[in-house]
Order: C-alpha cells, then structure tokens, then sequence
C-alpha cells in the first residue's frame, strides 16, 4: 500500500497534533509580530507625511527678522516628565502673490535635544542670513499660504533607530510563526 492509498482510505480527516513547541513558538511569533507593529505605529508618521508633501511647496524668498536659539524645559507631546533641549524661535516675511505674510516656523521640529546639531547648524545659517541681509528659501502651503517652513528637511537618524526595532520584531515574530506551522506540515505530510 503507497502512500496515496493510505491517505485515499480514510487519512485524510485526521490531522498531527500540535506539539506545545510549535504551539510555544506561534505564539512567541504573534507576540513579536504585535510588538513591531506597535513601534511602527509610534513612529512620526504624521510628521513624515507633511515633510513628504513641504518637498512640493512652492518657494519663495523670506527676510529674517528674528532669530534666538535658547535651552528651555518644556513639557513633550508625549506627557512624559518635562525635558531639557534646544528651542529655535524664528520670524521672517515672505511675499506670496504681492501679500507680505509673517512665518514662525522653521522646521517641522524647532526643538530638539540639547546636543542636536541639526537645529544648530540651522541656527547658524537663519543667523547668518539675519547679519548679512540676505534672504532665505521658504516653503509654503499654496492652499494656505500662511502655512511655511524655511526648512522642509526630515531626521532620519531619530526614526531609523525605531523603525529597525519594529522591522526586525515583526520579521522575527513573522518567521516564528510561519516556522511553526511550516513543522506542522512537514508533520502532516509524513
């Protein structure tokens, strides 16, 4: 008797168990799987979706009126405990369509920890321009040209990090899973 003529005379209902193993690594793998979906689901997205539509803003030139760089405590959108960076604050003016319009904004985040060179580095190059006179590029919102940003760029680095967790926790949970019930038929097929 072959093996199709076992399966032919009745096998085909009945099914291996599962082994607490398998059972023990399905479940470990849901669990990852849960666990990078939910880093994924505190990364920035909002912020990354208003970063990718900035990049297609019209520009315009701004006038720097003022610029200061201060370390401040303030309480993050988290809730957590109040935490200590550096704060830029910026005012400048840009002409849209012959209306002058004042800016505030100039990043999609003006704060960031107390060693971050990037809002250094802006500083110093919104300062400069302050100095010298010269104007800036700024991106607005043509749908609500009150809306601008002198610089559109996002940080990868703060996300990067984050998002490599939730990948490898998911892919990890996700082969967990499927090595489980890959053996349960491997079991099957014998």
């Amino acid at each position: 008797m072959t093996i199709a003529d076992f399966r032919a005379t009745g096998a085909e209902g009945t099914r291996a168990p599962y082994r607490p193993a398998a059972i023990a690594a399905a479940v470990a793998g849901a669990l990852m799987m849960a666990l990078g979906a939910g880093v994924a689901a505190r990364l920035p997205w909002q912020a990354l979706g208003e970063h990718v539509e900035a990049r297609s803003w019209p520009v315009a030139e701004a006038s720097i009126r003022s610029v200061s760089l201060s370390q401040r405590s303030y309480a993050p959108a988290t809730g957590d405990a109040p935490a200590t960076g550096l704060v830029l604050a910026v005012t400048y003016e840009y002409d849209v369509d012959g209306t002058v319009r004042e800016g505030r904004r100039a990043s999609f985040a003006d704060r960031a920890g107390p060693h971050d060179r990037r809002l250094k580095t802006l500083y110093s190059r919104l300062n400069f321009a302050l100095v010298t006179g010269r104007t800036v590029p700024v991106s607005y919102d043509p749908g609500d040209p009150g809306n601008a940003v002198l610089d559109t760029g996002f940080d990868w680095r703060q996300v990067a990090p984050a998002a490599g967790v939730g990948l490898a926790a998911f892919l990890l949970g996700l082969r967990l899973a499927l090595s489980a019930r890959r053996a349960a038929r491997v079991r099957e097929d014998c």
